[in-house]
């Protein structure tokens, strides 16, 4: 387990307050509660406007006649002229000088008054709430920040999402496919090539290209790859071919491309080696698999210490049962917090005999079991933040009824208690997914069947920081016949991209949709189609940059082999 983590202090959301000075008042409405702030200044002339204001001053006499309505006082030797309203009480700090009114309802004086024709009074000011991102439509309505404007009152999205490039090479089937970005605006595309060789490709952010597709690595599957964001370095893993069994191989990636792959895993005996995940810092990475380990199949894990892998180190329970074989690769999740050399390892085992499949996790000091709940765990997923704070969501049975929920639990200076998401308790819920910001934020999807009619519906929930919060699910898409493999993506800013595969007129054939989520408005854009070929698509990915740039990957079929696919949203 890394060191011990210091108390981290939430932000606190304090409401600027009206402090009075020298007896001035102050408000922000346009009709009784807004602030006129100059009721005269200059030399001796009159006002133009109806109403008088009065009152005493500490010094000077107001001369002419006031644009005020209602009761206020003005100081000073001076006039202002303009036309407005106001209404309320104030009083000046001096004398002789300029006269400073207080609350009103009106414009200043000396403005001119009222709002232009096109124009409405929003927090004090004259905006066009046809084209105010702020104001779009009306006061207060938020559009999201980049990448959104507002168009005749309505927010839009000035980014698209690209037509769809091929990725991998004409001739050959792609599968697999797997995404990470930097903060750069850079993007590596990993996928399984003819079932025996690992293809990427890089895309340059500054130039706004592919680069030609390479081999990383031959007569391998399964390929996976993680970046640190900031610094735009990580690693790839995958299975290579060894004796008896398959080897766990991987090799390090950054702007200027990949290095010379090596093995990270060597096992001593035969035995079913599943399938990497990979989670990097920049200097760091971790390597997770379940292989041999004397007679037992351990969860094991090997760290990039920044110039070597160490030795494989089982993180499981001894004796403890894992599910069936097709299932264990979901079964397990590694997360790094970036810069921290901060990871933490989730998984579900029966914890030394045949009992219920637990949730637990492992920070490299020994495991320890998170959850405790009714019935059997699965599919875990993680995040962490920038502040070594994770947050894990799973699948959870009841243990006295078939039906299935999604649960949640929290991790600053030690695990929280769980947390049920998904509210219907009629129906079943699986395949959470995880996206964590830098700051705390979390946005989570998971699917769920309805138990009378069968149809699959895809759910979101935001997790905010600052108040602890989960939001109330959202209803992403419904389908009559199918929806499956979404994947997650949030930037720095708390911004979310969620792609997906689903089926609804023919369940013969999937296609590759994505929908976005703008976290100043809390608003969720429109399922949006990625592709729109006849070939059934697969296997959905999805990563983003810090500034909100998302690059969606699918696996479909061109007529001839299946190939892997890509759509930037920028």
């Amino acid at each position: 387990m890394a060191e011990p983590l210091g108390m981290n202090l939430r932000h606190l959301r304090t409401p600027l307050l009206c402090a009075p000075l020298f007896l001035v008042a102050c408000g922000d409405d346009s009709s009784g509660g807004g602030t006129d702030t100059e009721g005269g200044t200059g030399g001796s002339s009159s006002t133009s406007g109806t109403g008088t204001s009065t009152g005493t001053s500490s010094s000077g006499t107001s001369t002419g006649t006031s644009s005020s309505s209602g009761t206020g006082t003005t100081t000073g030797t001076g006039t202002t002229t303009g036309t407005g309203t106001t209404t309320g009480t104030g009083s000046s700090t001096s004398g002789g000088s300029t006269g400073d009114t207080g609350t009103g309802g009106g414009t200043m004086g000396s403005t001119g008054g009222a709002c232009a024709p096109n124009e409405t009074m929003c927090d004090g000011g004259c905006v066009d709430t046809q084209t105010d991102t702020a104001h779009c439509g009306g006061c207060g309505n938020l559009c999201g920040p980049d990448g959104w404007t507002c168009d005749m009152g309505a927010c839009a999205e000035m980014r698209t999402w690209q037509a769809p490039v091929a990725l991998s090479p004409a001739g050959v089937d792609g599968a697999d496919p797997d995404a990470a970005a930097d903060d750069a605006g850079n993007a590596h595309v990993v996928w399984a090539e003819d079932g025996a060789e690992t293809g990427a490709r890089r895309y340059d952010g500054a130039g706004n290209t592919w680069q030609a597709p390479t081999t990383v690595d031959g007569s391998t599957s399964a390929p996976r790859i993680a970046l640190d964001r900031p610094s735009g370095a990580g690693w790839g893993t995958w299975l290579g071919p060894g004796v008896p069994v398959d080897i766990v191989r991987g090799a390090p990636v950054d702007a200027m491309g990949w290095e010379t792959a090596i093995d990270i895993s060597m096992p001593a005996d035969a035995s079913t080696v599943t399938p990497p995940k990979v989670a990097a810092d920049g200097n760091h990475a971790v390597a997770l698999w379940i292989g041999p380990m004397g007679n037992e199949d351990r969860l094991l894990a090997s760290r990039f210490d920044g110039q070597n892998w160490t030795a494989p180190q089982a993180m499981d329970w001894s004796g403890g049962t894992w599910l069936t074989i097709p299932a264990w690769s979901d079964e397990y999740e590694v997360a790094y917090g970036p810069g921290t050399d901060f990871a933490v390892v989730v998984w579900t085992q029966a914890d030394g005999g045949p009992g219920k499949m637990q949730l637990n996790a492992n920070g490299f000091g020994g495991p320890e079991v998170l959850a405790n709940l009714p019935g059997d765990a699965s599919d875990p997923t993680i995040g962490i933040d920038g502040s070594n704070r994770a947050i894990v969501a799973w699948r959870q049975e009841d243990g006295n009824k078939p039906e299935t929920a999604i649960y949640a639990i929290h991790y600053e200076n030690g695990w929280g208690a769980p947390v049920p998401l998904a509210a219907d308790p009629m129906n079943n819920y699986y395949g959470p997914k995880i996206a964590v910001t830098p700051s705390g934020d979390a946005m989570v999807v998971y699917g769920e069947i309805d138990a009378g009619t069968d149809e699959r519906r895809l759910w979101a929930q935001f997790y905010d920081f600052d108040t602890d919060t989960w939001t109330p699910a959202m209803l992403l898409d419904q389908a009559q016949f199918d929806i499956a493999d979404w994947n997650v993506a949030v930037d720095d800013a708390g911004n979310a991209v969620v792609v997906w595969r689903r089926s609804d007129v023919n369940p013969s054939v999937n296609d590759a949709v994505a929908r976005r989520y703008a976290r100043v408005a809390n608003a969720w854009g429109p399922v949006v189609a990625l592709e729109n070929a006849p070939g059934t698509a697969i296997r959905t990915d999805v990563a983003m940059d810090g500034a909100g740039n998302a690059i969606a990957i699918w696996q479909q079929h061109d007529g001839a082999n299946f190939r892997i696919y890509g759509s930037w949203y920028r």
